[in-house]
């Protein structure tokens, strides 16, 4: 038995282990009508959610939307890569190219609301870090993201 646990070890070790980390937006609005070179929708609400890597290297990130009951509504291409440094504004469901700029990159989710989660492979969960921030016709907020796991 001592061997087998030594030799388990041992191929741990050898074969390297890789962690995932990640952010999570845990609710998003994206109902609102652009407004071409605005932040703030004609009606409605419009949320931008911004992603900044924090390293010197690219960092490939998949995204993951969900509904309010759970139930998956992303899209088959789910992947974009951060460039060294680089951050990314965009909405998560409207393409509104006026204000997302390079963000708009990011694949969009099949659903006006929900939530999203970020993740990438490797590294430390604070290489990306995040902010959401909603606007509506009446004011807006927004809020940092904390690292996940």
């Amino acid at each position: 038995m001592k061997k087998i646990a030594i030799l388990s070890a041992v191929m741990l070790v050898g074969t390297g282990i890789a962690f995932a980390s990640s952010l999570t937006v845990p609710f998003f609005l994206d109902s609102g009508v652009a407004v071409s070179g605005s932040l703030t929708p004609s009606s409605g609400s419009s949320t931008f959610i911004a992603l900044k890597n924090n390293t010197e290297g690219e960092i490939e990130v998949f995204v993951t939307y969900t509904r309010n009951d759970g139930s998956d509504v992303t899209p088959d291409a789910n992947s974009f890569t951060l460039l060294a440094n680089q951050t990314l504004g965009f909405r998560p469901f409207v393409d509104d190219t006026g204000a997302e700029g390079p963000g708009a990159v990011v694949p969009n989710a099949e659903f006006n609301r929900g939530s999203a989660k970020f993740e990438w492979v490797g590294g430390e969960p604070t290489d990306i870090q995040g902010r959401l921030a909603e606007y509506q016709t009446n004011g807006s907020f927004s809020y940092l993201l904390p690292p996940g796991i």
